[in-house]
């Protein structure tokens, strides 16, 4: 009897969990919400994103319109705060390998990547280089190795071990990569054989417009000769020749620049010359293309051997040092820009030149005199220089060196010209006959534009070149009769002086 009751209550939970099953599920908690309800707010989400979604999950999620997901008895607050905690369950991240998988299919085959898996599932896989192969399989034992190695060192430590590899070990893993690849090529074509629908689109359709199926191109655009390369740039070439192809350029660039910081100027003068070669290939190469094409617009390049590169250059080849300053004045300026350059500026000055030139207000005229004297003696002995200097160049380079020695200061007649020049290009005023107004009212004026033409610039930058000099002009007008001597008396000197 008692046997026959316990079968009894045996048979009766058993129907109870057959029957119950179901509901059993529906019942279960997840996160201290039925099942049920935790389904019915997945849902809701799905059907609230947008069909073609291009957005980061974390981004969708505070764009979606939680006012109208509600799920059973919870409110939309209450849904949105469920959602934050079953997100910490879930894998919301690519790994790098993973990302390298599609990157490696992408560049085999650029429209690899428009194919949605979950239409084409039988779409087939691209193989893995033979690094990422190698990696793969050693990538988590020298985790386990080296646990205080963050992902760059571990990469960096199988790069050095994949280097050393065998050559017998890395043929046969191009063997295995190069069957692989052929099965691959041999499986894409059976798929493109059973998806018609899937159409290959020619490669850079997009931004182009198609007339009748068939591809439109744009002008295609000139492209002119080689840039000229930079000193660093001839020594980075010199080098990236005798390393691997899997070197990485970007950690080599950055070793090489750090060696290059450090060379001695005798070493850097071989990659200075070979610059300026380039240079002048290319400026003879442009000349030809742009007669030939006279379309083709020359973008303005920076230097690319720069006044440093020129100075290390002078003092390896032995070049006479150029005195600093043409007369007194400049002479006068440069030496006060080196000695108080970074020094604070008196108020109201812009700039040092404004400083310098007050300084120079407050010398005697002995004082004047003797720069000018100065300066006359240092451009005699750096002509017998320059003269020495080009007896040992060689004949085919003596009229280049001669034009970057510049042994000659310019002379007063080319001192008066470029001042004309430049008093006509702003603007000097000129009297009703068109004769010009005496010389001591212009030449100060001028003196005051030349030293105020940046400012009014800066403060007018939306004026154009006539407005500026008119402005100019107004200015001068308004200043004391004293101030306007100030410069007048500069004008006077620089005229003497030059």
């Amino acid at each position: 009897m008692p046997q026959t009751k316990q079968k009894v209550k045996l048979e009766e939970k058993n129907q109870k969990m057959v029957n119950g099953t179901a509901e059993s599920a529906e019942e279960r908690q997840i996160l201290d919400w039925s099942l049920s309800d935790v389904k019915e707010l997945l849902s809701k989400m799905q059907a609230a994103l947008p069909r073609n979604d291009r957005v980061s999950f974390a981004k969708r999620v505070t764009k979606l319109k939680w006012e109208e997901i509600t799920a059973g008895e919870h409110s939309a607050e209450e849904c949105r705060a469920q959602w934050d905690k079953i997100v910490k369950n879930v894998r919301t991240f690519r790994n790098l390998s993973e990302i390298l998988q599609d990157a490696m299919t992408w560049v085999n085959d650029p429209q690899s990547s428009v194919i949605p898996k979950e239409t084409f599932p039988d779409y087939p896989k691209m193989p893995l280089a033979q690094f990422m192969k190698y990696k793969n399989k050693i990538y988590g034992k020298l985790k386990a190795k080296y646990p205080e190695l963050d992902v760059a060192g571990l990469n960096q430590k199988i790069r050095k071990r994949f280097e050393k590899l065998s050559e017998e070990e890395k043929n046969q893993m191009n063997e295995e990569y190069k069957a692989e690849m052929d099965e691959y090529h041999r499986q894409l074509e059976i798929f493109r054989k059973n998806h018609p629908e899937y159409a290959v689109q020619p490669k850079g359709s997009k931004g182009h417009g198609n007339v009748n199926g068939k591809r439109t191109r744009g002008p295609r655009k000139l492209r002119g000769p080689d840039l000229p390369k930079t000193p660093f740039d001839m020594y980075f070439q010199s080098r990236a020749t005798d390393v691997e192809p899997e070197t990485d350029t970007k950690a080599l660039k950055e070793t090489l620049k750090a060696k290059w910081d450090g060379m001695s100027d005798k070493r850097k003068t071989k990659y200075i010359e070979q610059a300026i070669a380039d240079q002048k290939r290319y400026k003879e190469e442009l000349a030809k293309f742009s007669e030939e094409h006279p379309e083709f617009v020359v973008k303005r390049l920076k230097p690319r051997v720069t006044k440093a590169d020129n100075k290390v250059l002078s003092e390896t080849y032995g070049r006479p040092k150029m005195p600093a300053g043409q007369n007194g004045y400049s002479t006068f300026c440069a030496e006060y820009h080196q000695q108080h350059g970074n020094e604070p500026r008196a108020e109201g000055n812009k700039s040092w030149m404004k400083d310098a030139a007050d300084a120079w207000k407050a010398l005697s005229n002995e004082e004047k005199s003797e720069y000018q004297t100065r300066i006359k003696k240092e451009w005699e002995d750096y002509r017998a220089e320059c003269e020495e200097y080009l007896s040992n160049v060689p004949e085919e380079r003596r009229e280049e060196e001669r034009a970057i020695l510049k042994c000659e200061p310019p002379s007063n007649n080319s001192n008066r010209n470029s001042k004309r020049k430049r008093n006509a290009s702003l603007g000097s005023p000129t009297s009703e006959s068109g004769k010009k107004t005496p010389k001591k009212g212009p030449s100060g004026r001028a003196i005051f534009m030349l030293d105020n033409e940046t400012k009014f610039q800066e403060e007018n930058p939306e004026a154009d070149p006539n407005q500026l000099k008119k402005l100019m002009h107004k200015a001068y007008d308004k200043l004391s009769v004293g101030d306007q001597a100030i410069f007048e008396e500069r004008a006077h000197r620089l005229s003497f002086l030059g």
